[in-house]
């Protein structure tokens, strides 16, 4: 992939213990060549210093190859703290000898090397433990190459290299992530644990250039059919952190992606079904798709002409007949606010046949404000009583009825009935077959879905207005149809 810098957004992303300032970006990696290395202008300390290395060899050649990694030394034996590669060894500089140890490759590492008797690990193995030391290396130690005293020489490797953090008593004193300059373009690596911004940023030593490794993720915001693309310059949790800290600071998500969206390509039916996802391509091009919870919840993906709002207010006295005939073995989900509280009892939902418990579904209060849930012949009282403004999610599942509100479960109840049913759900209102019984006092609706025997989805009502003519009502993203008001007046909630 060639991604582009979009430095304006992502210098937030706190994808380590602290965060790149504004100016730049963070890189996967820096890769050398051979001529290039960065000075750390630290010494290591074999007494009191460890540190943490993420690294690459790069050699057509590993078995002869003698690549120098990071370190400082006075010669191979004396004086020395570093890594390498040695003719298909790791080399493993340490007091006064370097020698070599188990078998080098190509493959992506992490190397700890602990003052502790120095022990040497590669990906928490232990690959050799040297024995106590007491040196201080007489030069400051390098990346990418190794640092030597006699003429002052630097002894080069041809490395990636992801990070580099150096502990001094067990305290973090160097934490260096690859990074871009955006003003220059300039390679470097960037050392968090440096407040001074003026030293912080530790550029290329050597000579010729570094080759950058961005990171092979892109960010997406679909909105219906269409997708955007804008590159990523961190991992797939740095770029979810990032996107959340967005969403709660100063502008919306949709706001955010779209302002860096750079291309575009039609989205596949198996992608995301939010208007705004995260999309994350593997380096084999997967993609993964993960939708953009933001400050009000995930928005759907609704048709040009809809705006989703929080949710649709079905005054008292509206209501809606769906198209939908509840069957004992299916489910059905509706979340919902009480807006107040009566005597005369109220309505949520239902549909049935026959009168009184009858042949179908009820969900209401009653003159005392109690939920009752009936279900294809059973009537169930609760003992939870409805409070004004309160948000709840009922569901009904295959014979099994449930209240919750704010991560409680209020009641349970399973039915042993299961008769037939003719007659269509209503919303915001009881139909007895055909015979309307409305809810006076009206509630909040966030979301009505019911599924059949099977599993299907087969509604899935999203709060929405239609801008011209100005409507409110549900967009059911199954039948890809808007659903108005059979009676009443639906007003509309904040946009989503």
């Amino acid at each position: 992939l060639v991604l582009a810098t979009v430095a304006c957004v992502f210098a937030i992303m706190p994808a380590h213990a602290a965060t790149l300032p504004a100016g730049y970006t963070e890189l996967e990696y820096l890769e050398s060549t051979g001529e290039q290395y960065i000075d750390t202008n630290a010494t290591l300390n074999t007494d009191t210093d460890d540190v943490e290395i993420v690294f690459q060899a790069v050699s057509d050649d590993i078995a002869n190859a003698n690549l120098n990694l990071f370190g400082a030394r006075q010669s191979t034996t004396r004086k020395t703290y570093t890594l390498g590669v040695y003719n298909g060894e790791w080399r493993f500089g340490w007091g006064n000898s370097s020698p070599s140890f188990g078998t080098a490759n190509t493959n992506k590492h992490t190397a700890r090397i602990e003052h502790n008797n120095g022990v040497l690990k590669i990906d928490n193995n232990v690959i050799a433990t040297s024995g106590n030391a007491s040196i201080v290396t007489p030069t400051t130690a390098t990346l990418f190459a190794l640092h030597a005293t006699a003429t002052t020489a630097i002894y080069y490797g041809t490395f990636k290299i992801y990070s580099y953090k150096k502990w001094t008593n067990d305290t973090l004193v160097q934490n260096f992530i690859p990074a871009r300059r955006d003003s220059d373009g300039v390679l470097g690596m960037y050392d968090l644990a440096d407040a001074n911004p003026a030293t912080a940023f530790h550029t290329n030593a050597g000579t010729g250039t570094f080759i950058a490794g961005e990171y092979p993720i892109k960010i997406a915001t679909t909105h219906y059919n269409e997708t955007k693309f804008a590159p990523v310059k961190t991992d797939l949790s740095a770029a979810v952190n990032a996107v959340e800290y967005v969403v709660s600071n100063t502008m919306t998500q949709a706001q955010q992606i779209d302002q860096i969206a750079t291309t575009k390509q039609t989205r596949p039916d198996e992608g995301c079904p939010a208007k705004y996802c995260l999309l994350v391509e593997d380096e084999d091009g997967t993609p993964h798709w993960y939708p953009i919870a933001g400050a009000n919840g995930v928005a759907h993906a609704l048709p040009a002409g809809y705006t989703e709002l929080q949710y649709t207010y079905m005054t008292g006295g509206s209501y809606l007949l769906t198209d939908i005939v509840p069957h004992y073995d299916e489910k059905i989900e509706m979340d919902f606010a009480t807006t107040s509280l009566n005597s005369q009892g109220y309505v949520f939902l239902g549909g049935r046949s026959a009168p009184d418990a009858g042949s179908g579904i009820q969900f209401y209060c009653n003159s005392t404000n109690t939920f009752i849930a009936d279900g294809f012949g059973t009537r169930y009282t609760s003992s939870v009583t409805a409070v004004a403004n309160t948000r709840y999610k009922y569901t009904y599942n295959n014979q099994i009825a449930t209240l919750e509100s704010g991560g409680s479960t209020l009641f349970t109840k399973t039915y042993t009935t299961s008769g037939a049913n003719t007659a269509v759900l209503a919303l915001n209102a009881m139909n007895n077959n055909g015979s309307i019984q409305g809810n006076t006092v009206g509630i909040y609706l966030y979301s009505f879905k019911v599924w059949n025997a099977q599993g299907e989805l087969v509604a899935n009502y999203i709060p929405a207005k239609q801008t011209n003519p100005l409507t409110v009502g549900f967009y059911d993203t199954v039948s890809e149809t808007f659903k108005t008001a059979t009676a009443g007046t639906f007003t509309a909630g904040p946009d989503m």
